[in-house]
């Protein structure tokens, strides 16, 4: 009968570079799962003070159509910018005044009826700043709705 086991003089350190090879590879796809964790969970991180900026921007836009609305605008000076309290969280919050350009609705020509209600808030997590404009028109006396004519949202870097 053959032998079932050959000769093993030629074959030492063969195991060790295997088992060597195999811990390198495993090596290098732990890191990566492990950057690829970290990057996803900073991700998130940073949409949840976007979310939390965008949502403090929108309340004072919220309180600044209120003070146009109930007839504010007397007290707002047009370019000027007010704190307002943002119920809560990291971000503070400016509101302002402004008269709308061409440029903030193309082809459209505004007249002294018009006004760009503007929101700014300021997380102390984020590279910039969550802006959000309307564009109103003021109504006629004795109406107490403004006409939303225009919306958008801008991030401005700090």
């Amino acid at each position: 009968m053959p032998k079932l086991a050959g000769s093993k003089k030629g074959d030492s350190g063969s195991t060790l570079v295997g088992a060597v090879v195999i811990c390198a590879v495993m090596s290098i796809g732990i890191a990566g799962l492990m950057l690829s964790v970290r990057n996803t969970s900073n991700q998130e991180s940073n949409s949840l003070n976007d979310v939390e900026a965008f949502l403090a921007a929108e309340s004072g836009l919220l309180t600044v159509t209120d003070l146009v609305a109930a007839g504010g605008v007397n007290r707002l000076k047009i370019g000027g910018q007010y704190p307002v309290a943002p119920g809560g969280g990291a971000s503070s919050v400016i509101v302002g005044v402004e008269r709308p350009v061409s440029g903030d609705r193309p082809g459209f020509v505004f007249t002294d009826a018009h006004l760009k209600l503007y929101s700014i808030a300021n997380h102390p997590n984020l590279p910039y700043n969550k802006r959000l404009e309307w564009i109103v028109e003021l109504p006629p006396a004795g109406q107490w709705a403004l006409s939303k004519m225009g919306w958008r949202e801008i991030n401005k870097p700090k």
